[in-house]
């Protein structure tokens, strides 16, 4: 709906969407391994899509955010 105009990202991001930001960071290298594999290139593109205008928005409101480490996702050696 974002990527069709149907939605302003903006208001995604005011009612709390950006949690997909945390999401996203932990299972990116999932999704992109599933696209490699299985699902090719347009699985799940727009949760990708979503995730970069929630972190869009996040940094013009506050240029300081950092992703924090607990989000990214951490293969067992």
């Amino acid at each position: 709906m974002l990527r069709k105009g149907m939605v302003e990202a903006e208001d995604l991001h005011d009612m709390g969407m950006m949690s997909v930001l945390a999401l996203w960071a932990k299972y990116e290298p999932i999704v992109m391994e599933m696209r490699r594999r299985y699902w090719g290139q347009d699985y799940l593109r727009d949760f990708e899509f979503l995730a970069g205008e929630m972190m869009k928005i996040k940094l013009l409101r506050d240029p300081s955010y950092k992703m924090p480490e607990t989000h990214k996702y951490i293969p067992d050696k």
